[in-house]
Formats: C-alpha cells, sequence, structure tokens
C-alpha cells in the first residue's frame, strides 16, 4: 500500500538525519562520511517531495492517470 511506503520513507529520513546530526557533532560538518550521509539525506527528501506531489495530484484529479 502507498501510504506503509510513505510511513517507511518519512522514517528513514527520520533516522537518517538524526544520524547526521550525531555524526557530525562528532566528526565535523566536513567530514565525508557527514557528507555521505547528507547527500543520501537529500535524495530521499526529493523522492518524498515528488511522491507527495504524486499524491496531491491524483488527490486534486480524482484519479491516477496523470
Amino acid at each position: 500500500m502507498i501510504f506503509g511506503k510513505v510511513l517507511t520513507l518519512l522514517r528513514s529520513i527520520n533516522d537518517h538525519r538524526e544520524y547526521m546530526y550525531k555524526l557530525s557533532e562528532e566528526k565535523g560538518l566536513i567530514d565525508p562520511q557527514v557528507i555521505k550521509i547528507s547527500q543520501q539525506l537529500d535524495e530521499k527528501i526529493v523522492m518524498w517531495q515528488k511522491l507527495k506531489y504524486e499524491l496531491l495530484s491524483v488527490s486534486s484529479n480524482g484519479n491516477s492517470n496523470t
């Protein structure tokens, strides 16, 4: 179900964000591992934005043919 995927993605975003904050406190903002996690987080956020846009488009059109 689509909502299960949304919840999984949102949890993953939150987990990545928390991990990135902790790691950046330990290693600093320019550490390669922190940058990698930040890039992964960016990708997940973009996925969420696209999914949210699709869901809003479907709900406003009343169908999924968009």
